[in-house]
């Protein structure tokens, strides 16, 4: 095939809208990346994105729900379109001989995202050129695309992200990424709302993440300055904040209260009986206020885990997302001693049972942190996300060299994160919220693109999750 020839292309959109919008986006820019330009030649061109209609002259890339044309329902089965997920299809087109069609199907907008995820992140990486055992991606529309037809759909409801908001440097690198590795939900924790949370809230509804604003009940960096005393004060202290600056803001709220303490008691009192009473009370008005409201109870199980019947009795309708469960991925604390990670999947499987029929989430971690000794709080409202070359610059020099090291251990230790995450599929009995806490300063790094993975689906192999994760052209190593 001579080299204008593999522009021959046009991507057809059924809507122009949300996610569906981003996928065209995102398929125009990665395709563009291997046919609008010729090595060493001075010439500009550009790939064709029209609204589908009943006529396809060429070889097209169509992107849509299943629902949105009729032409889906003559190209592919609906039950090749799982709930909640997508369908890829390579073909022959019956519409013009000597042509292709790739269709990217979703049951949603969101999902009709993730095929062109899948078409442009691992169909192109799987079936670039294969010559003398190389791989020559840069050929890949020089030659006609193999056939292929895939369908998947999420295991997990909520594949979600915990991040502060001051180390995020770029807002819409930072959904982007997210989004790509199939994360549908940001948790961002600040002592101040941004001043451009709504502007960040409505860009991550574009590409189909909701966004959870967090702030503390009563959590502190040393949870020993919670005044045990003075709860009723604090109760209404977080009412008066929900109402006064998150009401309305996002799609729910995520706390953390002062069980993150290596003790049992605090002040003379059992931290497990204490923090169920507070948060149920605290929820509960809540709740009565706005019985649709979504909060989420970011856990430490550091002080309860003796004492996890106390949790058992928190409101069914506050999700609780459990931290600190034990060793890697669960905590910073990598090992490969099999009785420690045997001890983390019993309390995984008890904190599971001990709630049968609600939504369960475990945060998992050996990702970049804060470093506490130098951590410094918001100095007030702020924007969030819109940092200078010099500060992205700064940050990125900082910390590379601190992924290189996390990265070593996900390279040889990932494996036990797929194990608990089958565990907890195999245990839930409600939804599941798959969150991992990461500062990731907008790039994709292997770790958290692994772990996108594996919460989309803990029952591939992990064989096949790190050979997917890998061949990723845009996945970043440090």
């Amino acid at each position: 095939m001579k080299q204008p020839e593999k522009r021959n292309w046009k991507i057809l959109y059924t809507d122009f809208t949300g996610p569906v919008k981003r996928a065209v986006e995102l398929v125009a820019k990665e395709m563009g990346g291997y046919i609008l330009r010729d090595a060493g030649v001075y010439c500009v061109n550009v790939l064709a994105v029209e609204k589908l209609s009943d006529s396809i002259d060429k070889n097209a890339v169509i992107i849509g729900t299943f629902d949105s044309h009729p032409l889906f329902g003559k190209l592919i089965q609906r039950e090749e379109v799982p709930q909640n997920g997508f369908a890829v299809k390579v073909l022959d087109s019956p519409f013009k001989e000597g042509t292709q069609l790739v269709l990217l199907c979703g049951d949603t907008p969101s999902a009709a995202f993730y095929a062109a995820c899948h078409f442009v992140d691992d169909y192109l990486s799987e079936f670039a050129l294969l010559r003398n055992g190389l791989r020559f991606p840069w050929e890949t529309f020089l030659h006609p695309l193999p056939a292929y037809t895939f369908s998947t759909a999420p295991k997990a409801k909520t594949r979600s992200l915990f991040t502060w908001g001051h180390p995020i440097n770029n807002y819409r690198k930072t959904i982007e990424t997210l989004a790509r590795l199939k994360f549908n939900q940001i948790i961002v924790w600040n002592d101040h709302l941004p001043v451009n949370a709504e502007e960040f809230t409505e860009y991550a509804h574009s590409f189909g993440l909701s966004v959870i604003w967090g702030f503390a009940w009563g959590w502190f960096p040393d949870c020993k300055k919670a005044d045990l005393s003075k709860l009723g004060a604090l109760k209404e202290a977080v009412l008066r904040t929900y109402e006064t600056v998150y009401k309305g803001k996002g799609d729910g709220i995520y706390f953390q209260s002062f069980t993150e303490l290596s003790q049992a008691t605090l002040q003379g009192r059992l931290i497990a009986d204490v923090v169920t009473e507070f948060v149920n009370d605290t929820a509960g008005e809540l709740l009565k206020r706005e019985p649709n409201l979504l909060i989420q109870f970011g856990l430490h199980a550091n002080s309860v885990k003796n004492h996890t019947e106390y949790l058992a009795k928190i409101d069914p309708r506050v999700q609780i997302i459990w931290e600190n469960c034990g060793v890697f991925p669960y905590s910073h604390e990598f090992t490969d001693d099999e009785a420690e990670r045997r001890e983390t999947e019993d309390f995984t499987r008890l904190v599971i049972s001990q709630r049968p029929g609600t939504d369960v989430g475990m945060v998992f971690k050996g990702m970049l942190k804060q470093d506490w000794p130098h951590f410094e709080h918001q100095a007030g409202p702020f924007i969030m996300g819109d940092s200078s070359r010099a500060v992205i610059h700064h940050d990125m020099d900082i910390f590379t060299p601190i992924w290189r090291f996390l990265q070593s251990e996900w390279l040889t230790k990932g494996d036990f994160a797929h194990r608990l995450a089958g565990i907890v599929l195999e245990e839930a009995t409600a939804d599941i919220n798959f969150c991992v806490a990461a500062h990731i300063a907008d790039e994709p790094w292997y770790p958290l693109a692994l772990c996108g993975e594996i919460f989309w689906d803990p029952a591939v192999s992990y064989k096949e999750i790190v050979d997917k994760v890998s061949k990723r052209r845009w996945v970043k190593f440090a």
